[in-house]
């Protein structure tokens, strides 16, 4: 099993990305074929994979600190 150890927070980081895509692109195309236990793999990897890449939202009940910025009503 490999483990991903880099963190791909620069944009211009191209290796890096280009490395991201490849894992993503070879387990997705081991969803269909794999056995039922990869499979399930699989899912957990892309249901993280769209838990990182989504941006979040600001609640609108938690006040900021920053002087700049109004607290929210």
């Amino acid at each position: 099993m490999y483990e991903c150890t880099f963190s791909v927070s620069d944009r211009n980081d191209s290796h890096h990305w280009q490395l991201m895509l490849a894992i993503k692109s070879s387990i997705l195309r081991q969803m269909d074929s794999a056995p039922s236990g990869v499979r399930i793999c699989c899912v957990k990897f892309v249901q993280q994979v769209v838990l990182v890449q989504t941006p979040g939202i600001i609640d609108p009940r938690v006040r900021t600190t920053n002087s700049d910025t109004p607290a929210p009503t």
